[in-house]
Order: C-alpha cells, then structure tokens, then sequence
C-alpha cells in the first residue's frame, strides 16, 4: 500500500488591529516558511523557508501586523541551542531579537502593544530587540500553568470567548472557544486536552464547528486546521490551501479558494534587512 500524501500543513496568525496575517507553511517533515498574507486584497508574499519546527501556539503578530513573535524548536542539533524564542520583521524570519529558553518548556509570547512584548520562559538574551520595549510581567489569569497559555490568551485577546472548559485531571483541560460570525451564527473551536486532532495535525490543533444558534444546526468541519472571522467573511485552511467565505444574512455563501500552498519546496531566501 502507497503511504497517505500529507497535504501542506497551515496555519494562520491574525494582526489584531490590521488586515495583515502570517501564514506559517509546514512541510515536509522539519521544513517551515513564512508567508505574508494582505487581507484587504488577499495577496501572498513568500518570507522565508526553516529546517525547524515554528509553534503557532506560541506565537503572536503586532498589533499592525509589522513584527513576528516566534518560538521555534529542534532548529539546530546542538544539546544547548535546540529551541528559542525570537522577533523579526514580518513575512521573513531574520531575528532583531532572540532568547533562549528554560528546559525544555515552551517559550513564545505575546504582544502588549505595538512597541512592547511579553515573553513566556525567558532564560537567556542573545539579542535584544532594540525596536520593541519587553515587559517581564505575566498576564494574571488562570491559565499560566497550561503549555498553551501563549495560545488561549491570544484567542481572548482576539474576541474568542471560552464557551466550557473540562478539566481532564490535569492542567491542559479541553476547552472551547466561540466567536460571532453573523447575527445568529457561532464559530466554535475546541482544544483537546490530549491532542486528539488526528493524521498530519499540529499539537495545539483545534476542531472546528459552525453553529446556528436560531435554528440548532451544527455543521462539523473536522478538516479545518484554522478557522477565522474577517469581517463579513469567514476564512479557514484546508488541504493545504486558504479559503474564503461571504458571510450572508442566513448563513455562509460558497466557499472560494485564495492561494493553494501544496506545491511550494525549499526556497534559500534572504532577509531585505
């Protein structure tokens, strides 16, 4: 039997206050690439290709979209430099920043403002990041305890809400987030505790529903690997590719497909700055 192709694996990071995103391209195995992703038009601009592995669950873009927050892992094959947290200047990956992290806990972090950043486990500089100021104090919430706290706090931050939240007898419990997508429709995203989310999928990969809260219909959409509201339309990542969606006054118009990933390969690329 032919082993199961594995489409390009994507993920998706939102600017919170502009139409700019970061699509992070995964595939093959140990290989990543940053993509700049412009909303208002939905043009795609190639940043740079990683022998790593980025962690979107630990990862966050400024506010206007400028700077990426990254935290990558098993980048390099020396015991003391195998995974760290660092800024660049988006879509590319060139670190203005870089620290190391604790152990092996995962580092990452979030923005504050548009000049300032918090870091999850920082524990040790190797470059400051002379653009951006970094606050050492962590957000007060009940989820500091939790690996994807990077993660949840970012949903929040963004107009998710938590919907339920089961405590499987440890700290990663599963919970589930909710955001509007029109007057009488609800995007859910459920993280599973354990990470039961399925071939090909990512460790913090969420399971994605759309519920109509009128009339009780629930569509379940197990192939979404990141979905999200943008305005009047609804976006989410499938097979490799990026989708599109009006959202209309009874519920979701025809899907339309904005840029297929599948066929890129490794690309040697360098930084304009």
């Amino acid at each position: 039997m032919a082993p199961r192709k594995i489409p390009a694996r994507l993920d998706v990071l939102l600017a919170p206050k502009a139409r700019k995103a970061v699509v992070l391209r995964r595939g093959p195995t140990h290989f990543v690439c940053t993509v700049g992703w412009d909303l208002s038009n939905d043009t795609f601009e190639l940043g740079q290709w990683l022998k790593g592995r980025i962690h979107v669950a630990h990862c966050d873009l400024s506010p206007d979209g400028r700077y990426f927050l990254y935290y990558v892992m098993k980048a390099q094959t020396t015991p003391d430099d195998w995974h760290w947290t660092a800024i660049s200047r988006t879509p590319f990956l060139k670190a203005i920043g870089r620290w190391k992290e604790w152990g092996g806990s995962p580092g990452g972090g979030l923005f504050l403002s548009q000049t300032s950043f918090w870091l999850s486990n920082l524990r040790e500089v190797y470059s400051e990041c002379s653009d951006l100021t970094h606050d050492p104090n962590e957000p007060e919430d009940d989820f500091g305890r939790d690996w994807r706290k990077v993660y949840f706090r970012r949903l929040l931050r963004d107009g998710w809400t938590v919907e339920n939240r089961i405590n499987q007898g440890t700290h990663y419990d599963t919970c589930t987030f909710v955001k509007p997508v029109n007057g009488h429709s609800l995007l859910k995203n459920t993280i599973d505790g354990f990470a039961n989310i399925g071939f090909g999928r990512g460790a913090c990969s969420g399971s994605y529903q759309l519920v109509n809260f009128v009339t009780g219909e629930v569509q379940l959409h197990p192939t979404w690997e990141w979905a999200d509201v943008d305005g009047n339309r609804l976006l989410w990542a499938e097979g490799g590719k990026i989708f599109s969606a009006d959202i209309e006054t009874q519920g979701v118009g025809p899907a339309k497909m904005l840029h297929d990933f599948n066929d890129m390969t490794f690309q040697e690329i360098e930084a304009p700055y």
